[in-house]
């Protein structure tokens, strides 16, 4: 009989590549709401939308950064569930942020990426409340809320992608 307690039996080893794409998911959405940030410190004029509008639109702005460097540092010192609910919280600010021109738009987007858009439009709170509630299920392996929280950033990355890759082949 072992005198070992199950609670301090060794968990399961974990792969790496979660914990990889979770770090760089968190470095792009740090940098990108970092230098979004910089609009607050501006002339508040360019921030778009009087009213209830504007004002969640300059608290995404704020809120943004501080989740994104947050799951940086969690992932970093290897908080994989905190990192997972902070990078979920970016997504819920991100879509508060396009709320009010969906509201006053209607899902109505208009141009070659309607369908893109009303998509990430829907699947954004979707995606970080099935997150968040994997994490809360305490799964012992978190590979499938490391992935929902990072598909709109990765989708986001090859738009880029694609954009100057259309630049570099036909210009600009």
């Amino acid at each position: 009989m072992s005198t070992e307690s199950p609670v301090a039996a060794p968990r399961a080893a974990q792969p790496l590549w979660p914990r990889t794409l979770l770090l760089a998911v968190a470095a792009i959405e740090s940098m990108s709401g970092l230098s979004n940030s910089v609009i607050l410190f501006g002339d508040m004029s360019e921030v778009p939308g009087p009213g209830l509008g504007g004002l969640l639109i300059k608290i995404s702005l704020a809120l943004h950064p501080l989740f994104a460097v947050a799951a940086l540092v969690f992932v970093s010192i290897g908080w994989i569930s905190q990192a997972i609910l902070a990078l979920a919280a970016v997504l819920v600010i991100e879509w508060l942020s396009i709320l009010p021109s969906a509201v006053h738009h209607g899902l109505d987007f208009q141009g070659p990426g309607a369908v893109f858009s009303t998509i990430y439009f829907l699947a954004l709170p979707a995606l970080a409340l099935a997150a968040a509630a994997l994490v809360w299920r305490h799964s012992p392996r978190q590979i499938l809320p490391v992935l929902l929280v990072s598909i709109p950033t990765l989708a986001g990355m090859a738009g880029f992608a694609a954009f100057a890759l259309g630049v570099m082949i036909y210009g600009f």
